[in-house]
Formats: structure tokens, sequence, C-alpha cells
């Protein structure tokens, strides 16, 4: 298993087949009423869609699924990556981006909150909002330490 993202404190992750999938929910506590998951994200969904459907990736990926090549084709890559935890206790990933929609190439970036990545291999994460490629990660000390 790749031991560069590992398990923050206070963090509940469920490793299973070589993939790590959080436990906590995915919808934030306090926002299932909220007419904020009613906005629309820029790809169109709103925030209520872009949760369920992280949630619905959660549990196939919980069964076993996981993403093809084809699948990732067109995903964004991140490089020089490091995972950080919010103080909410949110883990996002901070590094340089190419090939996403909305983020110009080579810019530094921060995700949405990471809800799943491949442990085994390190070649994919999947946040709230989508999947990402893994590039290499940072050469900076590891943010989490067991």
């Amino acid at each position: 298993m790749n031991s560069y993202l590992l398990t923050p404190p206070g963090m509940r992750l469920i490793k299973c087949n070589g993939v790590v999938i959080t436990e906590a929910p995915v919808m934030p506590p306090g926002l299932a009423d909220s007419e904020i998951l009613e906005r629309r994200t820029p790809e169109g969904r709103t925030h209520r869609e872009r949760f369920c459907e992280a949630q619905k990736t959660i549990n196939m990926l919980a069964q076993g699924w996981r993403p093809s090549a084809s699948e990732l084709q067109h995903a964004p890559n991140l490089s020089a990556w490091q995972p950080v935890m919010l103080p909410i206790g949110d883990i996002i990933l901070l590094g340089f981006v190419t090939g996403h929609p909305y983020i110009r190439d080579g810019k530094f970036c921060s995700t949405s909150p990471l809800i799943a990545y491949d442990a085994q291999l390190a070649e994919w994460a999947r946040t709230v909002s989508r999947w990402y490629r893994l590039g290499a990660p940072s050469r900076l000390p590891k943010t989490f330490i067991n």
C-alpha cells in the first residue's frame, strides 16, 4: 500500500481492496435542508446532485468497482500533490493541476474534499467534485502521521 496518504487523526477511513474510502457522510451535517444545495456548480449540477453522486461513487467503490482507464482519461492530473486536513476534518489535496475544466493548466489549486483514493498505486483520487489522476506527490514532509 502506498503510505504517502496516511489516515489523519480523527478522520475515519475504510480500507477496502486497495482503496481508502471516507466513512464520514459526504453531505456536510446541517446542509441537508439548506438552500445552498440547490445552487448550481459550473458543470450545471446542483450541489445536492454533486453530493449524491459522490455518495454513489463511495458505495460502488466499497462494493469493489474501480474506475477504468477510459473513465479516468479526461480526469485532471494533479502533480506535486500534498494532502491537507482542514479544521473541520475534511481532507483536501493541494497541487499543480493540468486538464481541469475550470482551472488554468499549471496553476496551484486545492481540490474539493477527498472521498476516496487508490491506496495501492496512488494513480487516482476521487473528491466530492471529480476524479483526479495523481502524478508524483510533493517532496514536502507528509502532512499526517499515524
